[in-house]
């Protein structure tokens, strides 16, 4: 993200410990993404961190919580963000 100048710098905000879903705990370096585009909606100053390499991506709180409502169509294998 660096590399490509969608962060830069100024948006490093210093490392942080996470809990994950199976209990651990890791450190990683977390920092804002000015723009995010989610489906047809764009997030502004989403913070982030950086994965391990060949980690999934995910959609963790700093994003779903910028939703109204947040369902899975199990039906449709979906996740519905409103």
């Amino acid at each position: 993200l660096m590399i490509a100048k969608t962060v830069t710098e100024k948006d490093m905000m210093g490392q942080a410990k996470y809990r994950l879903a199976d209990g651990s705990e890791m450190v990683s370096q977390k920092f804002r993404i000015k723009s995010l585009q989610v489906g047809n909606r764009v997030l502004k100053n989403v913070e982030a961190t950086a994965a391990p390499d060949k980690a999934s991506i995910l959609l963790g709180q700093s994003v779903l919580k910028m939703f109204k409502t947040v369902s899975m169509d199990n039906q449709r294998q979906m996740l519905v963000l409103k």
